[in-house]
């Protein structure tokens, strides 16, 4: 998926509309542009490779894509890969037809007073006809249990994950129970893990579904704490969690 977000004050709503007409009609390839980018890129992700806690993040994410190509962390060796042509040609091909781009503005202002904006700037913009359609790339997680220990730092402490993962019914019933169970399992960790075990100072519960290009879900619990203590942490959260299990 592509596209732009942004905002503007009240009086800067038509530059607004002319930035998202430009990014769409008039796309400029500036060489100097692309080597600064590089360059600040390059000192942001020297610095960001001596941090334990990206080589730990970045494992997560290599492991829960199966070493998959797409899915490669960000590095200087990936960042020199980068082709300003190749990345100009990619970029006109995926904006050259708005006709399958959908709008949404919120905020202050009236419907009569953004329709000539709308009208001006979006309404003449190019629609090919081309439908999209989405492609399976192949980025699968793991289908066994996977138990990996990252050690880099001097500090003593640690980061732990828990990830699950499995097929899901695409439904908004189901993204709802989903978000609710979430949201109870966050408050029974903390609970448990910080408040009666004094264990760690956070946990964190995320859950997300995807529709393409397969209906499923996962669920990723994080914290952080001794690294003397992660077993008996792990296993406090194992228990929360079969406890809520209904099946």
């Amino acid at each position: 998926e592509e596209g732009f977000n942004g905002s503007a004050s009240p009086q800067d709503l038509e530059t607004l509309f002319q930035l998202i007409h430009l990014y769409f009609s008039a796309p400029r390839l500036d060489s100097s542009a692309f080597l600064a980018y590089q360059e600040r890129m390059n000192g942001f992700l020297e610095n960001r490779s001596s941090r334990p806690e990206t080589a730990y993040r970045d494992s997560i994410q290599v492991i829960m894509a199966q070493h998959h190509l797409r899915s490669r962390p960000w590095s200087t060796e990936l960042l020199t890969e980068m082709d300003l042509g190749a990345s100009y040609k990619i970029y006109t091909d995926r904006f050259e037809n708005a006709g399958d781009f959908s709008f949404y503005f919120v905020g202050n202002f009236t419907l009569e007073s953004i329709k000539p904006l709308v009208e001006l700037y979006l309404g003449g913009l190019p629609d090919t006809g081309r439908e999209e359609q989405w492609k399976d790339v192949g980025i699968k997680p793991p289908q066994n249990v996977v138990e990996k220990h990252v050690k880099k730092g001097l500090e003593q402490k640690s980061l732990s994950n828990i990830i699950f993962t499995g097929p899901f019914e695409w439904s908004g019933k189901n993204r709802y129970h989903l978000k609710s169970m979430v949201q109870a399992l966050r408050i029974k960790l903390r609970e448990v893990m910080r408040e009666d075990l004094s264990g760690t100072y956070f946990v964190s519960v995320r859950g997300n579904t995807t529709h393409f290009p397969k209906e499923r879900y996962r669920i990723d619990i994080s914290f952080g704490g001794d690294p003397g203590r992660i077993e008996e942490l792990t296993e406090a959260a194992l228990q929360q969690i079969d406890s809520i299990k209904t099946v």
